[in-house]
């Protein structure tokens, strides 16, 4: 599916906006193809009254958790690779701060020891470093 020019447009403005999400021209058919899910599903019949509807609605609607679970990848690999997690140790927090690092994990269900499913908490000295899948489902 083809969106005009003007839709992509208003699209992309609308969905920076609200969402902080950026879908430059090189992305154009991932935006496409989440924007086309997205109002197929809410039963709306075209994408510019699917985004005059949106541009109504509050943020916190579970439309716009909708949309944004279609323009978005659900998780992240980033914690589940341990040499991350090594670099971050030894290369990037000062040596005082490396024994409070503990190894988590993002995957949806499967957490750091002790931490509810599908978010995963490294508590560092003077910050935090967290992961919580966007997904509605596991939130």
């Amino acid at each position: 599916m083809s969106l005009s020019v003007e839709v992509c447009r208003q699209a992309r403005t609308l969905i920076a906006t609200r969402l902080g999400l950026d879908f430059p021209e090189r992305r154009q058919a991932d935006l496409e193809r989440g924007l086309a899910r997205a109002w197929r599903a809410a039963a709306v019949p075209a994408p510019e009254a699917y985004l005059a509807w949106l541009a109504n609605l509050p943020d916190e609607s579970p439309e716009w958790r909708r949309l944004a679970s279609h323009l978005t990848v659900g998780e992240t690999y980033f914690f589940r690779d341990r040499s991350c997690f090594e670099a971050l140790e030894q290369q990037v927090l000062p040596p005082s701060s490396r024994p409070a690092v503990q190894r988590a994990s993002c995957a949806f269900g499967s957490g750091a020891p002790g931490a509810p499913p599908g978010r995963s908490r490294t508590r560092l000295p003077s910050c935090w470093i967290a992961c919580c899948p966007t997904a509605p489902s596991g939130l």
